[in-house]
């Protein structure tokens, strides 16, 4: 046999070894049975905790309202020229210190809540925290 005729008939071979028989044979395989079909469906995981930015500028927050999952993190910074702070409205619960220009406070967020600047108290935010999509639970 000549060189070129050994490498033929190999490819030859190895094409007609990775194609079934027959239909029937085709048939068969898709219809196998494996022990994955047996594993249950992997736990839809909570989605990964978000950073959500208010930037405090011109004596408002903005976005003055927002909308986050429990677990997300509110990150205030101070774009103003004068200082400011981030405190719970109701029982004043949590508060930063005074942020001066530049200065950035966050904190994990576990519930809806109001706030405001205590140092300029017609400066007033919300947190509302939404169910997870899909009914994820954490």
């Amino acid at each position: 046999m000549t060189s070129i005729g050994r490498p033929i008939i190999f490819i030859i071979l190895l094409f007609f070894s990775c194609t079934p028989a027959s239909k029937k044979d085709a048939e068969s395989n898709q219809n196998s049975y494996s022990v994955e079909d047996d594993l249950p469906e992997p736990a839809q995981q909570a989605e990964e905790p978000k950073t959500h930015v208010v930037e405090i500028k011109q004596m408002k927050f903005e976005p003055a309202e927002v909308k986050v999952h429990k677990g997300d993190r509110v990150l205030w910074i101070n774009k103003d020229i004068t200082n400011h702070d981030v405190t719970e409205l109701s029982k004043k619960a949590w508060a930063s210190s005074p942020l001066s220009t530049g200065q950035s406070w966050g904190m994990t967020i576990t519930k809806s809540e109001d706030y405001f600047c205590n140092l300029h108290q017609v400066m007033k935010g919300k947190i509302i925290v939404e169910e997870l999509p899909n009914n994820v639970s954490e």
